[in-house]
C-alpha cells in the first residue's frame, strides 16, 4: 500500500493556499552543531520519531514509538506516568513546547499529553494498558514565533471537540485548530505548512 503526501500551506489567517515563500538565508541558525548520528541516552525506543530544540536552546526533548525523554548533553530524564494504571507505551508523532517550559505529546493513537518536569499526564484519549486496539489518528502541533500553537488531527476536525477543549484547559498558550485533516503541522518562516497522509488501495 503506497503512501501519498498533499501538503497545504495557510499563512498566519489561515485564507492563503500554495507553497511558502523561500526562507532568507540571512534567517538565524539554532546552534545545535554537530552530526547527531547516536545520542548516548537510553531512549525509550532506539528509533526517533521527532525530535525538538527546547526555546532556551539547553536541551532537546526525543519522541520515539515508545515514550518520550530530554538530554541536555549531560543528563537523560524520562517522565513517570501518574500512576501504574495510565502506564502505557506512547507513539510520538509531535512535540511541541508551551508555556513554562510544558511539552505537548501528541501521539498517532489519538491521544494528547502534557509533559512538565518529570511527570507526563493524558490530557485526552489516552489508551490504557488493557486496551486492544488503540484507535488510530495522528496529532500534531506546530509554534509560531510570537507562541501560538496550532493542532491538527488526521481524523475529521468536527469530532476534536472534546479534545481540543481539553488541550485548551491545560495550558495558558492561544491554541487554534487548523482547520483541515493533517498528520504534520510546521512552521516555514511565518507560514503553517500541514501534511497530509492519503493511503492509496
Amino acid at each position: 500500500m503506497a503512501s501519498l503526501f498533499t501538503f497545504l500551506t495557510m499563512s498566519q489567517s489561515l485564507g492563503q493556499r500554495g507553497f511558502p515563500e523561500r526562507l532568507p538565508s540571512t534567517i538565524p541558525v539554532a546552534d545545535l552543531t554537530g552530526n547527531w548520528q547516536f545520542i548516548p541516552v537510553p531512549l525509550p525506543d532506539r528509533n526517533v520519531t521527532h525530535i525538538l530544540l527546547s526555546k532556551d536552546k539547553d536541551r532537546i526533548f526525543l519522541g520515539t514509538p515508545s515514550g518520550v525523554a530530554s538530554y541536555n548533553g549531560a543528563d537523560m530524564q524520562v517522565p513517570e506516568f501518574e500512576s501504574v494504571d495510565a502506564e502505557q507505551p506512547i507513539f510520538v508523532n509531535s512535540l511541541v513546547e508551551a508555556a513554562a517550559g510544558t511539552v505537548l505529546v501528541g501521539t498517532i493513537n489519538d491521544s494528547l499529553w502534557q509533559w512538565r518536569g518529570n511527570a507526563i499526564r493524558a490530557i485526552y484519549g489516552a489508551c490504557p494498558r488493557r486496551s486492544n486496539p488503540c484507535p488510530r489518528a495522528e496529532w500534531a502541533f506546530a509554534s509560531s514565533q510570537d507562541g501560538t500553537i496550532y493542532v491538527a488531527s488526521s481524523s475529521i476536525a468536527s469530532t476534536q471537540h472534546d479534545a481540543l477543549k481539553a488541550l485548551r484547559a491545560a495550558i495558558p498558550d492561544r491554541v487554534i485548530d487548523v482547520q483541515t485533516s493533517a498528520s504534520y503541522l510546521g512552521m516555514a518562516g511565518s507560514e503553517l505548512v500541514a501534511a497530509s497522509m492519503a493511503r492509496s488501495r
